[in-house]
């Protein structure tokens, strides 16, 4: 599966193939023995390199929508503190669609290392909101998990060990 073949795939209803394809290329990636080049990358796998210094593989997960709330990023980072690993962030563009008026949206991404970590992760906030009387939806998405690499004189990636 090719990265742009993953972006056409994210639906809830692939998850499963998309997660192994995201495991199958973390894996091809952490231990690389073929040569490989930044342009072979995003053709082959749901991935592409960065700057020619990280190879950035895309993974299904989900993240939170919470619209017109009163909570702010600050409480909600509070609130959800020690859960796991999730990114907040004020999302753009939502409107309503009766008046195309601009809604505050606050959406928390989902960012654990496998499909599984993540629906527990998401399932998990939602509880936490619930409690506290916030309506949300999960929504799906991607993500990219990092490797570092450098390029050889002859074009080669080369995964950076830690």
């Amino acid at each position: 599966m090719n990265s742009k073949e993953f972006e056409e795939n994210l639906q809830l209803k692939n998850f499963d193939e998309l997660e192994q394809e995201y495991q199958k290329t973390k894996d091809f990636f952490l231990n690389l023995i073929e040569n490989i080049t930044c342009e072979e990358v995003p053709q082959r796998f749901p991935a592409f390199c960065f700057c020619k210094q990280e190879i950035r593989i895309k993974f299904p997960t989900y993240f939170i929508r919470i619209i017109d709330n009163r909570i702010d990023y600050s409480e909600l980072e509070n609130l959800l503190c020690g859960q796991g690993n999730f990114l907040i962030y004020e999302e753009t563009n939502v409107v309503k669609i009766s008046s195309l008026e601009p809604v505050h949206s606050l959406a928390i991404h989902c960012l654990e290392s496998s499909l599984t970590e993540n629906k527990e992760l998401s399932e998990k906030i939602e509880s936490i909101l619930t409690k506290r009387k916030i309506i949300s939806e999960r929504c799906v998405s991607s993500g990219h998990y990092i490797i570092p690499m450098q390029i050889d004189e002859n074009g080669y990636i080369h995964i950076q060990k830690s």
